[in-house]
């Protein structure tokens, strides 16, 4: 079920989020999608990925929050 990143902010602040089926804005930002998974572990979210490898068209994974401490993003 879609849901914008505003609500995924809320229900999902300190896990990992992988979605499907996002809509972007007129800038390419994600403002919403279907969260397949959540999890609190990265790795967990990436083995998930795996599972719709060629699937579907537009995926995102992020963290929803502060990322934690030792954890860098590029």
């Amino acid at each position: 079920m879609y849901k914008p990143m505003e609500q995924i902010q809320d229900e999902y602040n300190g896990y990992w989020v992988f979605m499907i089926n996002c809509v972007k804005d007129e800038f390419h930002s994600v403002i919403g999608g279907e969260v397949i998974e959540f999890r609190k572990n990265m790795n967990e979210i990436l083995k998930c990925m795996a599972t719709y490898d060629n699937q579907v068209n537009s995926t995102y994974v992020r963290y929803i929050g502060q990322l934690p401490e030792g954890i860098a993003l590029l």
